[in-house]
C-alpha cells in the first residue's frame, strides 16, 4: 500500500495556511442583515410584559421578533423558542432583532422593554430532587434516567476481599472552540431555506429545522463550512440557528447571527457538572468482581442531547476491563442553570475519573501496582463484556506494556496510569449507523469525492482522500473532496461518536472499489485480458504478470466516458456498521462495529506550598487498528492528551446565582503552550477485521484515559484520592491541610 499508512499533508492545509479558507463568519451575502438577541438577566422569572414597539422604529432595523410574533416553536423535548410566559435560565432568548449592521441591532435590543417577575431559582442539581418542579412534566426534576444492571453487583461486592467506595464532584466546563457559534440563513423567494453553520451533523440539523419550522426536508439546505473547533460541542441545533432562519424568512434578506464570547458561554451546551458515587470490589489477587456507579448530572433548564452523555457514562464505566458484575444508575436533573451538553469525552471522562480513582484505592489496599491491576483485568480480542460488547480486535495489553516501558514506570516517581478506548460509531441517534459516498471521475483520471461527513478539524477529508486513492490506485492529490452539504453530498449521520474513519471510510472504500472494477472491465477489453487479471498502480492499469501490457488510468476512463455510449463514471458506495441498537430495557447490545483501546501514563509535579500541579510528561499508546495517516493519529492523540490534562487541572465554569462568572478566554482558565508537557505517542495496530484497511477510531479513546491518568499521578504523590475535578490549587491545598 503506497497511499494509506503514510503521513500525507492535509488536503485543506494550503488553503488554511495562506488564509484562503472560509469559515461561516467569513461569508457575506448581498443584502445581508445582522442579528442580535435579547437575553434574560434572571435565572428564573415570569415574563409580565415584552414591548418591542420602540425597537421596531429604530434606525436600520428590519425586523424584531418576540414570542407573540412567532407563536410556539418547539425546538427541543421541553423547549420553545422565545418563551412567552417564563424564562428558566439566565441568558435565555427573549427577543431577536435583524438590522443593517451589528451596532444597529445592539441599539435596538436596548430599546425592547421587558418586565420580569423574579422567581426563586433552583441551582444546585444535588438538591433538586424533591424541590419545586421547574417543568410540570418532570415533578421530581429528573429529566431522564438510565439504569444498567449486569450480573449481581451486591453478590459480587459481598464475595470481594477488598471493597472501596467514594463520591466525586466534577465541575462544568466549556468547549473553548475559537470559532464562536454562528449561523447564516438565507430564505429565498422560492421558499428554500439555506443555512451555513459549523455543525457536526448537517443532515440532523436539516431535519430539525424542517420539522420545527414546518418545512419539507427538501426545502432546507445546510452547509457545514470549515469549523474552528467542536470538541463534541456542535451536535445540537440551537436557538440561534432557528432565529436566523425566522428573521431571514420575515425580512426576505440573508441574516447572520454570530454570538459574542459571553453568549457562547451561555448557549454552548458543553461539559456538565456531575456527582459520581463509586463502589468497587476485587479479589485478593486483584481480579475485579463488581462495580457500582451512580451519576447525577446537571442537565440545566432544558433537554436536548444530554441523554447521550448520561448513557455513555454508563456504557463506558467499566470499559476497557473485564468486570462480571456492573451496575450503573444515571440521572439528568433539571435546574435553572443553562442547558448542559457534551465536552470532549462527553460523560465518559467524568465517570471514568471517579472509577479510576477508586481502582487506585483498591490497588493501594492490596499493596498492588495500579498498572498491574489494569493489566490483570484488561480486555482481549474475542471477549464479550457484561453489556454484550463484542471485541473484534484489541491491542490493549500491548498499549499497557509499551506505555509502561517508555514512561519508565518501574523506576519513575509521580506517575499515574489509566486505560480507555472508544466505539467506532454507534446507533445512538438513528436506527442505523451508515454512510454513503459518491465518486465522480473526470476524463483526466482525477476524482471528485462527495461526502456528507463534515471535517470539523479532525482531518477526515484527508483520510477519505487517502482511502479512495489507495483503492483506486491513484495519487491522493488526484482526489478532490467536497463534504457536508445536504443539497449536493450524500447522507451521513455526522462527525460524532468517532464514526468517520470506520463508517464513512468503509463507504468511501466501497465506492472506490466500484470505480476500479468498472475501469478494469474497460481495460480488459483494450488489453485483451480478464478483468480479474487487472492491476492498478501509480496511475497505470496493467495485466498481472505482464507489466508491459498496460494503459494509463486516464485512457481507461476516456474509454468509458468518451466512448460512443458516453457512460459516466459516477458511483455510490454504502456501508452499514455491524453494530446493534442497544436494548433500552436491558441496555445490552454490541453498540459498535469496533472499539479502540488506549493506555496512558502521566507524570505530575506538585508544588506543596502553592498547591499547583503541572504535568511534566505524558506517554500515550493507542490501538487505532491501522494508522491510515500516522501523523494524523499522533495529532489526535496529542490533542486529546492535552485536552484531558486541561480538564483535569484547569477547566472550570464558575457559577454564582445562575450567572457564569468567567465567560471569556481570559478568565476561563486554560493551559497555555508554556504549560504543555512533552507528549509521546505510540501507535499500536491490531488490524480490525471490519475497518477500512483494518482502521478504527482515534478521535476520542485517548481522552477517556487522559484526565484519570493525571488524577492517578496526583493520587500517587499525595497518597490520597482527590474527590474533585478539576484538581486545582484550591482542591489540592484543601487536601494537604486536611
Amino acid at each position: 500500500m503506497n497511499v494509506v499508512g503514510r503521513s500525507v499533508p492535509r488536503v485543506d492545509g494550503p488553503m488554511k495556511a495562506i488564509g484562503q479558507a472560509q469559515f461561516t463568519g467569513d461569508l457575506a451575502l448581498p443584502r445581508m442583515l445582522h442579528a442580535g438577541v435579547l437575553r434574560s438577566p434572571y435565572p428564573h422569572a415570569r415574563l409580565v410584559k415584552v414591548d418591542a414597539s420602540r425597537a421596531r422604529r429604530a434606525p436600520g432595523v428590519r425586523a424584531v421578533i418576540t414570542s407573540s410574533d412567532i407563536g410556539r416553536v418547539q425546538i427541543g423535548a421541553d423547549q420553545y423558542l422565545l418563551p412567552g410566559e417564563r424564562v428558566v435560565y439566565l441568558g435565555e432568548e427573549v427577543a431577536a432583532v435583524a438590522a443593517v449592521d451589528v451596532e444597529a441591532a445592539r441599539d435596538a435590543l436596548a430599546l425592547i422593554e421587558v418586565e420580569y417577575e423574579p422567581l426563586a431559582p433552583l441551582l444546585d442539581f444535588r438538591m433538586a430532587r424533591g424541590a419545586p418542579a421547574i417543568h410540570a412534566h418532570t415533578p421530581d426534576n429528573v429529566a431522564y434516567q438510565v439504569h444498567m444492571h449486569f450480573g449481581d453487583v451486591e453478590a459480587g461486592l459481598a464475595s470481594s476481599d477488598v471493597v472501596q467506595e467514594n463520591t466525586f464532584l466534577v465541575e462544568a466546563s466549556y468547549n473553548c472552540f475559537l470559532e464562536r457559534h454562528v449561523s447564516l440563513a438565507s430564505y429565498d423567494a422560492s421558499g428554500k431555506l439555506t443555512v451555513w453553520s459549523p455543525t457536526q451533523s448537517p443532515h440532523f440539523m436539516r431535519k430539525d429545522l424542517a420539522e420545527n419550522l414546518g418545512l419539507g426536508e427538501g426545502d432546507v439546505r445546510v452547509i457545514a463550512r470549515l469549523t474552528g473547533g467542536a470538541f463534541s460541542g456542535r451536535n445540537s441545533t440551537l436557538p440561534h440557528h432557528y432565529l436566523a432562519a425566522i428573521l431571514s424568512r420575515k425580512t426576505g434578506n440573508p441574516v447572520r447571527l454570530e454570538c459574542t464570547r459571553e453568549e457562547d458561554f451561555v448557549i454552548y451546551r458543553g461539559g456538565p457538572a456531575m456527582e459520581v458515587r463509586v463502589r468497587a470490589g476485587c479479589r485478593r489477587d486483584g481480579r475485579l468482581q463488581a462495580l457500582a456507579v451512580e451519576a447525577l448530572s446537571d442537565a440545566g433548564a432544558y433537554i436536548a442531547r444530554q441523554q447521550t452523555y448520561i448513557y455513555l457514562g454508563g456504557a463506558y464505566c467499566s470499559f476497557p476491563y473485564r468486570i462480571p458484575n456492573v451496575k450503573y444508575d444515571g440521572y439528568l436533573i433539571h435546574t435553572n442553570n443553562p442547558p448542559s451538553g457534551t465536552h470532549h469525552g462527553g460523560g465518559i471522562v467524568q465517570v471514568r475519573y471517579a472509577v479510576a480513582t477508586v481502582f487506585n484505592s483498591l490497588a493501594r489496599e492490596l499493596d498492588m501496582d495500579p498498572l498491574e491491576l489494569r493489566r490483570l483485568n484488561a480486555l482481549e480480542a474475542g471477549d464479550i463484556t457484561a453489556s454484550k460488547m463484542r471485541i473484534t480486535s484489541c491491542g490493549l495489553h500491548e498499549c499497557i506494556e509499551k506505555a509502561a516501558d517508555r514512561s519508565g514506570w518501574q523506576t519513575g516517581r509521580g506517575l499515574g496510569v489509566e486505560c480507555g478506548g472508544a466505539a467506532s460509531g454507534g446507533r445512538s441517534r438513528a436506527l442505523h449507523d451508515s454512510a454513503s459516498a459518491v465518486i465522480r471521475v473526470n476524463n483526466d483520471g482525477t476524482a471528485i469525492l462527495l461526502l456528507g461527513l463534515p471535517d470539523i478539524g479532525q482531518g477526515s477529508n484527508t483520510i477519505m482522500a487517502q482511502i479512495a486513492a489507495q483503492e483506486m490506485g491513484i495519487a491522493v492529490d488526484q482526489v478532490r473532496v467536497v463534504s457536508a452539504d445536504t443539497e449536493t453530498t450524500p447522507m451521513d449521520l455526522g462527525a460524532y461518536a468517532q464514526r468517520g474513519t470506520f463508517v464513512t471510510g468503509n463507504a468511501v472504500k466501497d465506492a472506490a472499489r466500484q470505480v476500479k472494477e468498472r475501469l478494469f472491465e474497460a481495460a480488459s477489453e483494450l488489453l485483451e485480458a480478464s478483468p480479474q487479471d487487472m492491476v492498478v498502480e501509480n496511475g497505470d492499469i496493467f495485466v498481472r504478470g505482464s507489466p508491459g501490457r498496460r494503459i494509463g488510468y486516464s485512457q481507461a476512463v476516456s474509454s468509458v466516458q468518451a466512448s460512443e455510449r458516453g457512460e459516466q463514471l459516477i458511483v455510490t458506495g454504502y456501508y452499514s456498521s455491524p453494530s446493534e441498537r442497544v436494548d433500552r430495557r436491558t441496555w445490552e447490545g454490541n453498540m459498535s462495529g469496533a472499539y479502540s483501546f488506549h493506555a496512558q501514563v502521566a507524570q505530575v509535579e506538585l508544588d506543596r506550598e502553592t498547591g499547583q500541579a503541572r504535568v511534566g510528561r505524558v506517554v500515550a499508546a493507542h490501538d487505532c487498528g491501522f494508522a491510515i495517516n500516522p501523523q494524523s493519529v499522533e495529532g489526535q492523540v496529542e490533542g486529546q492528551a492535552w485536552s484531558g490534562m486541561a480538564q483535569a487541572l484547569y477547566e472550570r465554569k464558575v457559577m454564582n446565582g445562575g450567572q457564569i462568572m468567567n465567560p471569556s478566554l481570559i478568565d476561563y482558565r486554560l493551559p497555555t503552550a508554556l504549560d504543555s508537557p512533552p507528549i509521546e505517542t505510540i501507535i499500536v495496530e491490531s488490524h480490525d477485521p471490519n475497518g477500512p484497511f483494518g482502521a478504527k477510531e482515534c478521535g476520542e479513546g485517548p481522552i477517556t484515559a487522559a484526565a484519570p491518568a493525571v488524577g492517578s499521578a496526583l493520587q500517587s504523590v499525595l497518597g490520597l484520592p482527590i474527590r474533585r475535578m478539576p484538581m486545582g490549587p484550591e482542591e489540592i491545598l484543601e487536601m494537604l491541610d486536611g
